[in-house]
């Protein structure tokens, strides 16, 4: 496990940020600043790495098997959570930071799970004495449907966890599943600025200027109206109450410049996921 203490070095006003070391990830420690279009057919970072590039911020991220197919609409995470509610497989004590945990074939690719697949997620763990907390996985190991698996674990165990008594769900990386797709259910994690071929890295745009697709009507058309929000089709639109869809619509951000003559500009937005 590295444990790295970075420099924060700017190039022409951009900069590199290393995430906190996780499993199975290469390029750990590159602080080379990339084109914001790279996509990469072998890792250079690991999922995770943020490039600040003034108000703009991207994540590395890692398309899924379905890949992304279009820059105009945002991308989903099109992973589904891992491991839903399981049981804890293994007595484990405050302090620890390793955590086991049962797997079943209704999990996730049937509970097919490679190793460090959840690298860089989360778990979520329900105490039956206490209030429930969250962990970043680290490592986790491979699972070929039901049986156990272990997570190794960011932070430390706040409480004792007894076998069966206690539960926990898992999610893997937001960004390590990115793909395009109009599932109303899954959300939008950010902007590619390139076509990313099944099972590449690229860089993930999640914060700051950005052009979008606007839907028939678009965002911004009318005064007043600055909230933008994604369609289930990745496209933007503007908040609206009134609307069965789009009253309860993933914000994306806010309108940031109108046309000369009032109404939609282009439309360019502020956007708003993760900082």
């Amino acid at each position: 496990m590295s444990n790295l203490g970075q420099k924060v070095i700017f190039e022409d006003g951009r900069s590199i940020v290393m995430p906190a070391w996780k499993g199975g990830q290469d390029g750990y420690g590159n602080l080379v600043i990339p084109d914001i279009r790279d996509v990469d057919t072998v890792q250079k970072y690991p999922i995770g790495t943020k490039l600040l590039d003034g108000e703009r911020v991207f994540y590395y991220a890692k398309a899924s098997s379905v890949g992304v197919t279009k820059t105009d609409y945002g991308v989903k995470n099109g992973y589904r959570q891992h491991i839903a509610y399981t049981t804890i497989a293994a007595t484990a004590s405050a302090g620890d930071k390793s955590l086991t945990i049962d797997v079943d074939t209704d999990d996730y690719n049937s509970g097919v799970i490679a190793k460090n697949e959840l690298a860089g997620g989360f778990v979520v763990v329900f105490n039956h004495d206490d209030d429930a907390f969250t962990c970043r996985i680290l490592e986790n190991t491979v699972t070929a449907g039901a049986g156990e698996m272990t997570l190794t674990l960011q932070d430390e165990l706040p409480v004792d966890l007894a076998v069966n008594a206690d539960h926990a769900e898992c999610m893997a990386h937001w960004a390590s599943g990115c793909e395009y797709n109009t599932d109303a259910e899954e959300p939008v994690v950010g902007v590619a600025h390139a076509k990313v071929a099944a099972g590449r890295w690229f860089w993930l745009q999640t914060w700051g200027p950005c052009w979008l697709g606007p839907s028939s009507t678009g965002p911004c058309e009318a005064a007043h109206k600055h909230q933008v929000v994604f369609e289930s089709t990745g496209e933007v639109d503007n908040h609206n109450d009134d609307s069965a869809v789009l009253e309860y619509q993933q914000h994306a951000g806010f309108g940031l410049c109108h046309a000369i003559g009032g109404g939609q500009g282009a439309p360019f937005l502020m956007l708003q996921i993760c900082p």
